[in-house]
């Protein structure tokens, strides 16, 4: 089953962000919880980490490193068994 990976809406206030960088390789094991990849706010410049809402294997990377994302958006996906 896979499980996608999105930026909350509460997150922050911010409307958009930037993809910092993936703490986690795709095909590397995750448990809930574990830092998976941060983000910046592009109006605040303040850092947001998004965790792992499941245990699984990191199936897929979808925004990867500089993307734009807003609120809502798909990040990855986790395989979780």
């Amino acid at each position: 089953m896979i499980q996608d990976v999105v930026l909350g809406r509460s997150e922050s206030e911010a409307a958009e962000f930037t993809v910092l960088f993936w703490k986690v390789d795709q095909g590397e094991r995750v448990a809930e919880g574990d830092e998976l990849l941060v983000l910046e706010s592009d109006e605040e410049k303040t850092a947001v980490s998004i965790v792992a809402p499941c245990d699984g294997v990191l199936e897929e990377i979808v925004a990867g490193e500089e993307s734009k994302v807003a609120p809502g958006a798909l990040l990855g996906r986790i395989e979780t068994a």
